[in-house]
């Protein structure tokens, strides 16, 4: 396959760069506080929206944002080495 540029790319050279250590991912999950992996499992896993999310936990959508937010940068830097 090439590019406009004339140079030859490799297929799924992208798809490599950003790929992912399942088995870290998972023990990174692991390493997170229930209510945080509950909230992280329902947005990505069932594709529920924080207003569904908030009204199952009882609390404001702003605060499953919130929480969200905290568990996303905690797998980050679980997953970094951190």
């Amino acid at each position: 396959m090439s590019s406009c540029s004339g140079k030859r790319r490799e297929p799924f050279a992208d798809a490599r760069a950003h790929a992912v250590d399942l088995d870290a991912l998972f023990r990174c999950i692991a390493a997170l506080d229930e209510r945080s992996r509950a909230v992280v499992q329902l947005t990505y896993q069932e594709e529920r929206s924080a207003d569904d999310i908030a009204s199952a936990f009882a609390t404001t959508v702003a605060n499953v944002r919130v929480i969200r937010h905290r568990a996303i940068a905690q797998l980050r830097g679980c997953m970094d080495g951190g």
